[in-house]
């Protein structure tokens, strides 16, 4: 076994009281302290937990009601609800050990739907009269009808805890149907004369006669809540093999005939007799959807089922551009064809809303997304608001809902706001 030798022991001799030294003088390196987690509690509703609600939280992954992420002390994290298919805005928290309290929801009824019919949200599922969905507020659902084995094009709703209302169906009567015939509806059923059906509106349908052993060649019908007639399907014989087509429409615009060209009220046309053309009308910077006429000698008439005289209804003042239109006042009227959807935005005070969808319908264009923002201030300070002007204590200004506004008081730095109908508050407890 080997010792240490003697001038080893020396030299440890000395070396250990220096190390002593050294520990008392020099002083030690500071260690950098990290965020303080906190276990943050995800809280819901029941009837939101009971529909399956997460949070999804940038960077830290998805929480169920009821769970306690760990997240960074004083640090703001980003969130949003994910319930139904359907994916909320991102909101911010700032983490302060407190809870996070999920209300951004709507517990929306869908109401009015026709017997045996359903009405499916993209994403979300199927639905029939009196149920209710889970859906994050602020989202836009599209959304069709399903009734009569036809089914309606996509609608939109902005989620704003009021019903889906379902409205766009009409209770089609079926006329002028020969004793002892019936009419066949492509993917509906058979109908005898004065027989109805429940039809969503604005779908084509394909239809055909039955009498007398004999079966007539295929028809179509834009569903617009007038009368099939029957007397359409009975062909008859002309000694004429042309006609001279006369255009009637009273809308103003234009008719465009797929392959023909454009013509205007009062023009005419000459065309094969019998033959089924396509043609829409535009008018005002929209297009309609495309019909079919069949060519008899007699005029195409653009009547009430394919255009609207749209009323602006638009208590916040300001104005209303509808996109590739133009602009527009309240009380203002503007000529369109009946079921396009058309986008629209609200400009008041300086500022403008987001784009928003109307389903051309006939009923007016209601502007309702709109606040009256009040200013609570101390006395005598000035608040500028970006783009609308100078306001003081109790003042109130209208503006578009969920615009995010810049603001600043007697000149300090800018702030900003989302409009959400609750009053501006600057300085003061």
């Amino acid at each position: 076994m080997k010792t240490v030798s003697g001038r080893w022991k020396v030299l440890g001799m000395v070396l250990m009281p220096l190390a002593v030294v050294l520990a008392l003088v020099v002083p030690a390196m500071p260690v950098l302290s990290a965020p303080i987690p906190c276990n943050t509690t995800i809280t819901m509703p029941a009837d939101l937990a009971g529909a399956g609600g997460k949070v999804e939280i940038s960077g830290y992954g998805t929480f169920n009601s009821g769970d306690t992420p760990s997240l960074p002390s004083g640090q703001n994290v980003s969130w949003r609800l994910k319930v139904n298919g359907q994916t909320s805005q991102w909101y911010t928290k700032n983490v302060d050990c407190t809870a996070l309290e999920v209300s951004q929801y709507c517990n929306m009824k869908i109401t009015n739907v026709p017997a045996g019919g359903s009405v499916e949200i993209s994403g979300t599922g199927n639905f029939t009269d009196g149920q209710s969905v889970v859906l994050p507020t602020g989202v836009t659902i599209s959304w069709r009808l399903k009734v009569g084995g036809q089914t309606s094009q996509w609608y939109t709703k902005n989620v704003d805890c009021s019903d889906l209302n379902v409205t766009q169906f009409c209770d089609m009567q079926i006329k002028n149907v020969p004793a002892g015939g019936s009419v066949e509806i492509q993917g509906t059923g058979t109908y005898t004369n004065d027989q109805s059906v429940v039809l969503p509106i604005c779908v084509t349908i394909s239809w055909r006669l039955k009498v007398s052993g004999q079966t007539s060649q295929w028809y179509t019908k834009h569903v617009d809540c007038t009368p099939l007639d029957a007397s359409k399907g009975i062909i008859c014989q002309t000694s004429d093999a042309r006609c001279n087509m006369k255009i009637n429409n009273p809308a103003g615009g234009t008719v465009e005939i797929q392959g023909t060209g454009n013509f205007t009220d009062g023009a005419t046309v000459v065309l094969p007799t019998g033959v089924t053309i396509s043609w829409r009308l535009k008018v005002n910077g929209q297009t309609s959807q495309w019909y079919t006429k069949k060519v008899d000698c007699t005029p195409l008439v653009v009547g009430p089922e394919h255009y609207c005289v749209m009323a602006i209804t638009n208590p916040a003042g300001g104005t209303v551009e509808i996109q590739g239109t133009g602009n527009f006042t309240d009380g203002d009227t503007v000529v369109l064809p009946i079921c396009v959807t058309i986008s629209w935005r609200l400009k008041v005070n300086g500022q403008t809303s987001q784009w928003y969808t109307k389903h051309v319908d006939c009923t007016p264009l209601e502007v309702d997304q709109f606040c009256s923002m009040k200013i609570v201030a101390p006395e005598g300070a000035k608040v500028e608001i970006q783009g609308t002007g100078n306001f003081q204590n109790n003042a109130t200004v209208v503006l578009p809902i969920c615009v995010t506004i810049s603001y600043r008081v007697d000149g300090g730095a800018w702030q900003t706001k989302h409009v959400d109908c609750t009053d501006l508050k600057v300085g003061g407890p």
